[in-house]
């Protein structure tokens, strides 16, 4: 099955020192898994190492004006900086907790939408679909500590996907998933991604990822950008590409690793604030 490393980390979420970057989250062990279940852990954290060679690639022919670089350079040196003292600066919490506290966490953007209803949209979509996956399994576990007086609560609803070559398949990384990640306090939207050998699925159920936040965001329908998102995100794989998406709520990576067959798609929020301070 498919392991990624859970001391590394993808997207925007915040760093200890207040600031923001990639590869600074110190765990995403998923501490509270159902019994019974296959690991997740790292499920929702994006194997960091291997984006960041494909992210400085993607410098070379996205017209991003210096925003990619000058973010990469401040979560390199964030990255740098860290040497993680888990017995010292690492406590773990339950939910019952930090929902009695009743205090969002600290390391994500959060998208103004419900991270539940996004993930009900997807598991409706998943049912519906015609491209030949079944759902596997529908798994939710948290995973919320404290590091270095920064908050992560995560609540992460993981839907494993197979289709009719999944038992066949020899390649080391074979799940199939789509993972919405969201807040446990206040459920709103963290981030979103899938491993999929099937690109076309890939693409509907980003679609269905972009509408089901925009409408629960409030987004007004002439305001919407999941049209233009998806016309981009289609020629993108078209053309074999790996590349970013920025618009509107959404900072998305469409990808693959050299010499992996699977598509990958991350969803985090553009907030329109730290664009301002780059």
């Amino acid at each position: 099955g498919s392991y990624r490393n859970p001391a590394e980390g993808s997207g925007a979420y915040r760093t200890a020192a207040g600031g923001y970057g990639a590869g600074s989250r110190p765990t995403g062990s998923g501490s509270m898994k159902p019994e019974g279940k296959k690991s997740n852990a790292g499920k929702t954290v994006l194997i960091m190492a291997a984006v960041g060679l494909v992210t400085i690639a993607m410098v070379a022919f996205t017209n991003l004006e210096g925003y990619l670089s000058d973010y990469l350079k401040g979560a390199a040196e964030t990255t740098e900086a860290y040497n993680y003292d888990y017995e010292s600066d690492f406590t773990r919490l339950n939910d019952e907790d930090v929902i009695e506290a009743g205090e969002p966490c600290m390391a994500y953007y959060h998208f103004p939408a419900d991270g539940v209803y996004v993930s009900e949209q997807l598991l409706a979509a998943v049912e519906s679909s015609d491209f030949g996956y079944k759902l596997d399994s529908d798994e939710l576990y948290t995973d919320n500590y404290l590091y270095d007086d920064t908050s992560y609560f995560e609540s992460i609803r993981s839907l494993y996907l197979e289709d009719n070559l999944s038992e066949t398949r020899d390649d080391e990384y074979t799940d199939q998933y789509i993972d919405v990640n969201y807040d446990t306090v206040t459920n709103e939207l963290h981030d979103y991604a899938t491993r999929l050998y099937s690109s076309e699925a890939s693409l509907a159920f980003l679609e269905r990822f972009l509408t089901a936040t925009e409408e629960s965001s409030g987004i007004a329908a002439e305001d919407r950008k999941a049209d233009e998102i998806m016309e981009e995100a289609r020629d993108i794989v078209q053309q074999e590409q790996s590349s970013y998406i920025y618009e509107g709520l959404f900072i998305i990576e469409i990808y693959r690793y050299e010499g992996e067959d699977a598509l990958y798609v991350y969803a985090s929020y553009n907030d329109p604030e730290l664009g301002s301070e780059l």
